[in-house]
């Protein structure tokens, strides 16, 4: 499938399978009779494509990679709004942590 973020929509191709496993959000949309599931794209417009990038990471590699330069700490900020936008309570602890 794929997600268009923030207002450029940059392009992340994920594999449905793992998108949905990780995201009930996301498999409703994706599985569900909604036009994102027939088109296999969503777009997340008001998002930051770097938080994106590393809820994808967490997807497809377990981990979320290190970092403490100021644009990684925004970015995991930014992580942190979007798991409570997609109501993932596991995902909002793990960025605290």
């Amino acid at each position: 499938v794929t997600l268009l973020v923030g207002s450029k929509r940059k392009e992340f191709m994920v594999h449905k399978n793992l998108i949905c496993r990780a995201s009930d959000f996301f498999k409703s949309a994706f599985v569900g009779d909604f036009q994102e599931g027939q088109s296999g794209t969503i777009s997340l417009a008001e998002d930051n494509p770097g938080a994106v990038s590393l809820f994808v990471d967490w997807i497809y590699q377990g981990v979320v990679p290190a970092g403490n330069t100021e644009e990684y700490l925004q970015n995991l900020y930014d992580l942190y709004l979007l798991s409570d936008k997609l109501c993932l309570a596991e995902w909002k602890d793990r960025t605290m942590d």
